[in-house]
């Protein structure tokens, strides 16, 4: 997290003027920049008027459920949002979200580059992601995430940090929470990824304007 990374940057900024944040930051050449706007000309896209999705992770322990996400779907496209999914390629959730929504999403996973992904996000009005390195790309480019949080908790240090992002995490007390730092490993409770099973979509969509 930031504050845990802020006595790296001491040593600078008793050297400069300059006032040094202590965040991640990402800068995309121009040639990205143009490439990413051309594309979302193509789709008919605007800037900040579309929400990022990265339904998928590394690891199955990090996954909020599909049927969850198909059920925030079908509110934000009620709520006439225009979304698009992001991520790797062959990502098994995001398959399975692009073939029950066909032609009402757009699915670019796999197909950018870091940085063209990276660009993309800072397009975006809010991402709507699993724990993954879709919300610190995000946040990178200025971007406030809606992340969710199961095995793992915010005091391994990967909370995010902009003002507009927030942690949606499991209400219950969990005696097995956290029980991964990363999404290795298998889950200890007897109901399959209660911490994650227990967000509603009600939740997370109550927190996206019209």
């Amino acid at each position: 997290s930031p504050a845990q990374r802020i006595h790296l940057l001491r040593p600078l900024q008793e050297n400069t003027n300059l006032n040094l944040n202590n965040h991640t930051e990402l800068f995309p050449e121009n040639k990205t920049i143009l490439f990413i706007k051309k594309f979302l000309n193509k789709k008919g896209l605007f800037s900040k008027k579309f929400i990022a999705i990265g339904a998928s992770a590394s690891y199955s322990l990090k996954c909020w459920p599909v049927s969850h996400f198909y059920e925030l779907i079908s509110g934000l496209l009620k709520k006439g949002w225009p979304l698009v999914l992001v991520g790797g390629k062959n990502e098994i959730e995001t398959s399975k979200i692009e073939k029950k929504f066909i032609g009402k999403l757009h699915n670019v996973a796999g197909d950018f580059s870091y940085l063209e992904s990276a660009e993309l996000l800072k397009q975006a009005s809010i991402t709507i992601t699993n724990d993954t390195s879709i919300s610190h790309l995000s946040e990178a480019m200025g971007t406030p995430v809606l992340v969710f949080f199961g095995p793992t908790v915010k005091e391994f240090g990967y909370a995010p940090f902009l003002n507009g992002s927030k942690i949606i995490e499991s209400k219950e007390f969990l005696s097995c929470r956290p029980c991964s730092r990363d999404g290795r490993g298998s889950c200890k409770n007897t109901e399959f990824l209660r911490c994650l099973n227990t967000i509603s979509p009600h939740e997370v969509l109550s927190q996206i304007p019209n």
